[in-house]
């Protein structure tokens, strides 16, 4: 009677069981013919956006780049991110619960970050790119004057972009490369070293403007060094220069002689610094010797203040270059035509030209600075008529010259705008000693021996590092200044130029105030130097060699001593110190140590050997590539061309 009761039940039952079934079924049908379509739909816009970007990636090759057909790629690429954003909208939000899912789990976590990072780096392409176009349209005004003109109008299109890198860079640091598939990790690897550069690029183009005068005339000072005189910051100012721009415009561009500037009945300059006073019997710190830090900045403000104080009005800006600099702007602008040289001048002969305006032929005196600061005027003319009538294809070609000439520091930029002057710091292109944390040194020679007896120095140096003890690093440096004229001269010091030619000014003995810069907490233990006789001296005063420590630059530890080189000879000066414990650091028995090498502008390459010992026994982690390792030494040899960083990684117990 159960048993039968139960079945009627079950037969009851049954359409209602079999519609809700069914309604199942059809709801799981709809939904995976959704999803399948939804699949489909992806897959279709995930193959047109691989296109996308292929076709943006052969649009943007730097030696054949299309704007126009980028921009189309680009375009085209946000609108197919948008419909992907529109097709996954609904699922978005939940992939942040889907880490679990085998294999693509941190994937699916990441898409919203990596869809957003897309759309924005897209966005900031297309507003880019706009404002290029706009730059480069056919137009017969000159380059200066349209970028015042387009960076100006295109200031909203800027704006944007900047807006979306800065998106993009939070997008990245949302996600963690490391958890996400080998290909897109790898896309992100390639895309990170990108996105800050690119925003400063951006800041720059913003920037700009104002520094060609858009808003008001902006005044900068030019420093023309001689390298064949040695001095901190690249070579004695021979020169200066009084820059004006407008709108773009060159308003006025004005060359001085260097001693022209000076006016000392109506102006009290402040005492100059004691090497200057010392050896060179030099009471006033005037223009000319106003680089003396090897800090730029500093040197900069330096030359800024004893402007001013002649009467001149304050610069928004200072330059500084050296005679390779005038022949990187030469071979940009092609060979300039002077009133004294014919044929036309090319770059190949700008060293030799710069060093004929200084003959005098006759007593140095006011009518042979004037006649000094005419040529140089003669070639400041040409080159402006040059380089302010640029097409684009020599702005492109001057484009990477200007940046190989600020890492070697023929030209230092220090600049009044706080933006301007955080951007060349940033990126060390403003000439400013960098100690940092870890392991530090620049060699900085001084030319005080009132010559050009620069040109004849070659300087080598060796550096050992002992880190046997890890926790107190020991340094010996000696360096060697070889002096290759081959005649045999008496070293006799002159105060005053009188006559003769630029030739002669080069045979002479090579009088340097050597500085050496290492990390602020270093403790000069010992050294050995090469006393100079009284006769040799300006003041007839016997030099000791005695070495003085002071505070150098920047938080750095000064070392200095006056050398004194004869020709056909040279001098060797050694150094012993204690390095502070921070320029080695250890993690669970990884140690790491760095050493950054500081070129100084204008001198010649200086050729180090750097010797690393490291403890017994330890085990190499990372090496450079250039190095060598024998007997618990790690050996490098370089050519200081421009400044170098040394890193090298070890395991050690404690």
């Amino acid at each position: 009677m159960f048993d039968l009761h139960h079945q009627n039940l079950h037969r009851r039952a049954r359409p209602w069981q079999l519609k809700f079934v069914y309604g199942v079924v059809m709801l799981l049908v709809v939904a995976l013919a959704w999803v399948g379509f939804k699949l489909w739909r992806v897959n279709g816009l995930a193959q047109a956006l691989s296109g996308d970007l292929e076709a943006v990636i052969v649009a943007s090759q730097p030696q054949t780049v299309d704007l126009p057909t980028l921009q189309v790629s680009l375009t085209r690429m946000q609108a197919d991110l948008q419909a992907l954003r529109n097709e996954v909208a609904l699922v978005l939000p939940l992939t942040a619960y889907l880490g679990w899912v085998p294999g693509v789990g941190p994937d699916l976590v990441a898409a919203p970050a990596l869809l957003a990072l897309a759309e924005d780096l897209a966005l900031a392409g297309n507003e880019v790119t706009t404002v290029v176009l706009a730059l480069v349209a056919p137009d017969a005004v000159p380059l200066p004057e349209r970028i015042v003109a387009e960076f100006k109008d295109q200031q909203h299109h800027l704006r944007a972009a900047e807006a979306a890198l800065g998106r993009a860079r939070q997008h990245y640091a949302s996600l963690e490369p490391a958890s996400l598939r080998p290909d897109i990790a790898a896309a992100l690897a390639r895309i990170e070293p990108l996105l800050a550069p690119a925003g400063d690029l951006i800041q720059a183009a913003l920037l700009l403007p104002d520094l060609l005068g858009a808003e008001q005339a902006q005044h900068y000072l030019i420093l023309i060094q001689n390298p064949d005189e040695l001095r901190p910051t690249g070579g004695f100012i021979t020169a200066v220069g009084s820059l004006t721009v407008e709108s773009g415009r060159l308003q006025a561009l004005h060359i001085y002689d260097s001693a022209m500037v000076d006016h000392f009945d109506v102006v009290a300059y402040p005492p100059a610094p004691m090497p200057l006073s010392r050896y060179m019997g030099l009471a006033p710190w005037v223009l000319r010797d106003s680089n003396w830090s090897p800090d730029f900045p500093a040197a900069a403000a330096q030359a800024s203040q004893l402007w001013m104080l002649a009467g001149y009005e304050a610069p928004d800006g200072v330059l500084a270059i050296t005679p390779q600099m005038v022949r990187v702007l030469i071979e940009t602008t092609g060979s300039l035509s002077l009133a004294d040289h014919d044929p036309a001048l090319d770059a190949d002969e700008v060293f030799e030209y710069l060093r004929s305006t200084w003959d005098p032929a006759t007593t140095l005196n006011a009518s042979w600075a004037e006649r000094k600061a005419a040529a140089l005027n003669d070639l400041a003319a040409s080159l402006k008529a040059g380089l302010f009538n640029l097409d684009l294809a020599s702005a492109e070609r001057l484009g990477p010259l200007v940046l190989q000439a600020l890492h070697t520091r023929d030209l230092q930029l220090s600049l009044v705008h706080p933006v301007g002057a955080a951007l060349l710091a940033q990126y060390h292109w403003n000439g400013a000693v960098q100690p940092g944390r870890s392991d530090f040194l620049m060699v900085v020679d001084a030319n005080v021996g009132y010559n050009k007896a620069s040109l004849h120095i070659e300087r080598t140096g060796t550096y050992v590092v002992d880190l046997r003890d890890p926790a107190q690093p020991d340094a010996f440096l000696e360096l060697v200044h070889h002096h290759t004229l081959t005649e045999t001269l008496p070293c006799v010091s002159q105060v005053v130029f009188l006559t003769g030619d630029y030739a002669d000014m080069t045979r002479a003995c090579y009088w340097n105030y050597l500085r050496v810069l290492v990390p602020r907490a270093s403790r000069l233990l010992d050294y050995a130097t090469t006393p100079t006789p009284g006769e040799w001296m300006w003041a007839g005063r016997f030099e000791d060699g005695e070495v003085t420590v002071d505070h150098g630059p920047n938080g750095s530890r000064e070392f200095a001593t006056m050398v004194v080189v004869p020709t056909n000879g040279q001098r060797t000066t050694q150094l012993h110190y204690a390095l502070p414990a921070q320029v080695v650091t250890n993690a669970n028995d990884h140690w790491q140590y760095q050493l950054h090498l500081q070129r100084q502008a204008g001198a010649s390459p200086l050729t180090l050997r750097v010797h690393l010992i490291l403890p017994p026994a330890a085990q190499l982690e990372y090496l450079p590539s250039q190095a060598t390792f024998a007997d618990d030494t790690v050996s490098i040899l370089i050519e200081l061309e421009r400044d170098t960083t040394i890193a090298v990684h070890f395991h050690h117990s404690s």
